[in-house]
């Protein structure tokens, strides 16, 4: 089993629209390293852990017209300036 639903690495342009993720055993979704990727319509709820992470310096990514709700919806582990709108 995966530890994410959507995993993003060393990634960019891409665009993730428009998807229901509620998988309990699974995080939602994960940017490692990723810049300049479109995350809208999605609902990410009753994941595992968390709804949506940021790692290792991913920037400039925009995130806007989300529903989340997860216990932890939004974590910044190491990231930069993104456009965000939920």
């Amino acid at each position: 089993k995966n530890d994410y639903n959507i995993y993003f690495s060393y990634s960019s342009n891409n665009s993730v629209l428009g998807n229901n993720i509620s998988d309990p055993g699974s995080s939602g979704i994960f940017l490692e390293d990723s810049h300049l990727n479109e995350i809208a319509n999605n609902e990410v709820a009753s994941s595992g852990n968390k709804g949506i992470s940021f790692d290792l310096t991913s920037s400039k990514n925009l995130i806007y017209n989300n529903l989340f709700n997860n216990s932890i919806n939004i974590e910044f582990i190491s990231s930069d300036f993104n456009y965000w709108n939920y």
